[in-house]
């Protein structure tokens, strides 16, 4: 299983089908029987030629049926179309199976399965079957994975078009990049209830380029589009830690972790340009009490090590490529400084327990970013309790590179 709480690198279409028919249509008759006609001149063989006259039009008048019956055909088949497309809006019905190419290799994604764990619904598709008594497909196997969290109306963002973070892996081949970022996909569930046997479906598409740094003609394609349906594993703890998270507030983003209490005075976005795709993106963004703390300063190390601050990434949805409405998950950590230490103590929220909502969005220097934030840990959380919520305005102090 894939985890990967902080990630530090900030690390699927409709194919129509289309009935086509088309019926033939032969002059062949109406041929020889003026050219034999003009040679031999004779009555009977003139008879004969009209006598092949009505076999050629008896011949068209079948033709023009089976021309009818292929119109008749195609819109029977524009009908199943049109009627595909409206059953994909709520999870993609309508696409075909999940395909992606790795490298140059292309494959389906048919199965897979659905394990909830205490933050979030960790999926994982793959080439082979892999029922829930499995943690591990086999070294043949090729898996993609992602985590969901509840939301903020615990339907785990169905509906909506969400970023996630993705991750590929085959145990008999290594790839140059096994992972693509929240702002390079496009995900869409359909709903479902949290029971166990449930069937999760939805529609995936991502797009993650990649090429050698010291030989740019080296480049390398992760892609893919289509739709999946995985079952929902049982869960040890019937899923009680999977709940909605709150609504946003309308007041300043505040909250706390444990005794330490927080009030954003100040915030601060970095925008980055993705080094293949050349996509502009919102990388992080940092919250800080202290208002003091200077644009051009916030990110150095001697700044994050004596500031309590409260850092999100993994935003869903923020590219300038892949810039979806709706509320967003995201991840993140809140930090506070512990005297004599180089590095404070930093208290995590994994995938799905932070939900973000970008009214504005800006990729250059001197932009904005306005919206709205909530985060809280799953109960029962190992590290303590966190709550965070409310509306932000972050200044971006940095050019994109």
């Amino acid at each position: 299983m894939v985890r990967n709480a902080s990630f530090a690198g900030y690390v699927l279409v409709a194919l129509s089908l289309v009935a086509v028919g088309c019926g033939k249509k032969t002059e062949e008759a109406e041929k020889d029987k003026s050219d034999k006609a003009e040679k031999k001149g004779k009555a009977k063989k003139a008879e004969d030629d009209s006598s092949d006259d009505d076999k050629g039009s008896k011949k068209k008048k079948k033709d023009k049926k089976a021309d009818d019956d292929d119109d008749k055909g195609a819109k029977k088949a524009d009908d199943d179309d049109d009627k595909g497309a409206k059953k994909g809006d709520d999870g993609g019905d309508s696409a075909g199976p999940l395909s992606v190419e790795l490298e140059g290799k292309k494959f389906e994604l048919k199965y897979g399965h659905a394990k909830p764990d205490n933050d979030n619904i960790d999926i994982t598709l793959s080439t082979e079957k892999f029922p829930c008594d499995k943690w591990k497909a086999s070294d043949e196997a090729y898996t993609l994975e992602f985590h969901i969290g509840p939301g903020q109306d615990g339907k785990f963002f169905a509906g909506e078009k969400i970023g996630v973070q993705l991750y590929w892996n085959s145990e008999t081949r290594k790839f140059k990049r096994n992972f693509a970022y929240a702002y390079e996909t496009g995900l869409t569930l359909s709903s479902f209830k949290l029971d166990s046997g449930e069937k999760i479906k939805g529609t995936l598409d991502f797009d993650a380029p990649y090429s050698d740094f010291s030989d740019p003609t080296k480049k390398f394609s992760y892609k893919g589009s289509g739709k999946f349906e995985v079952e929902l594993c049982s869960s040890d703890n019937d899923y009680k830690t999977l709940k909605a998270l709150p609504s946003f507030k309308g007041d300043d983003l505040a909250g706390s972790w444990g005794t330490d209490k927080f009030q954003s005075k100040v915030a601060y976005a970095y925008v980055s340009k993705d080094a293949y795709s050349k996509e502009a993106y919102v990388r992080e963004i940092y919250f800080f009490e202290n208002d003091k703390v200077a644009c051009d300063e916030y990110i150095k190390s001697e700044t994050l090590k004596n500031e309590k601050y409260l850092y999100v990434s993994g935003i869903g949805g923020a590219g300038e490529k892949h810039k979806w409405d709706g509320p967003q998950p995201a991840e993140g950590h809140f930090s506070v400084p512990v005297k004599g230490k180089e590095i404070g103590n930093s208290h995590y929220f994994h995938e799905g327990r932070i939900v973000v909502k970008l009214d504005s969005l800006s990729f250059k220097k001197g932009g904005k970013i306005a919206g709205s934030i909530v985060a809280k840990t799953a109960a029962g959380n190992y590290d303590g309790d966190g709550d965070f919520n409310g509306k932000f305005e972050a200044k971006i102090c940095n050019e994109p590179w």
